[in-house]
């Protein structure tokens, strides 16, 4: 007579489902401790791009802003509008970088 092969024992659907359940807890803590740290970078890029759109719908805001600074003529404003037409520029060289990729 040939010997029967040893069962394998195998856990039930209930251990195995408590044992997911443990891991994926424990998956969650990890993830949100991760993303912790990246929260205030995040909002600070948001806050940026919320920015950036708001001027692109209302660009006759900053054409009067800058009409502002040009009549009103602040000391070292000239530096600060010198900066902020090299930065422009500069993205808009990204983006035809970017737009041709």
């Amino acid at each position: 007579m040939a010997e029967r092969p040893l069962r394998v024992i195998r856990p039930s659907l209930a251990e195995r489902r408590a044992a997911l359940v443990i891991t994926a807890a424990q998956q969650r803590g990890t993830i949100s401790q991760e993303f912790a740290r990246w929260k205030a970078p995040v909002a600070l890029a948001d806050q940026g791009l919320s920015i950036v759109r708001r001027i692109g719908q209302h660009p006759y805001v900053l054409v009067a802003g800058v009409i502002l600074l040009a009549v009103w003529r602040p000391q070292g404003v000239g530096k600060w509008l010198q900066r902020g037409l090299l930065t422009w520029q500069e993205v808009q060289r990204m983006k035809m970088k970017f737009d041709k990729s």
